[in-house]
């Protein structure tokens, strides 16, 4: 019976199907686990590091397009499966800690990037 209604989904109703799986990205990756997470600083804290991330792992494709290519597909898998199954932030904690270095690596890009621009030399 729910494959009769996935294929009446995507087939009969694409758009609408992929308006219902970008709500379901938007609760898996949006805030984190915790009730708590879902007061706005919280959640721009979050969205913050989701960006940084995706920074992070565009930086790391131009360098290494192999190690980024694993780590894509570790990311696209554990969203993948919380966009199927059930949407919740704690499928994706799995995948915060590598969210977080690459974040990491996008921040420090970042901080590089602007004191290049404002003219102060390098740190340590």
């Amino acid at each position: 019976m729910g494959r009769e209604r996935l294929w009446e989904d995507v087939s009969q109703r694409p758009l609408e199907y992929a308006g219902f799986l970008g709500a379901k990205l938007g609760l898996i990756w949006g805030h984190g686990p915790r009730d708590v997470m879902r007061q706005p600083l919280w959640e721009a804290l979050q969205w913050a590091l989701l960006a940084l991330g995706l920074l992070g792992l565009g930086l790391l494709a131009r360098r290494h397009r192999w190690e980024a290519l694993l780590l894509t597909t570790v990311l696209v898998s554990a969203t993948a499966i919380g966009m199927l199954l059930v949407a919740s932030p704690r499928r994706a904690l799995v995948a915060i800690p590598l969210v977080a270095a690459l974040a990491g690596v996008g921040a420090a890009w970042g901080a590089e990037l602007a004191r290049e621009r404002l003219g102060r030399p390098r740190a340590g």
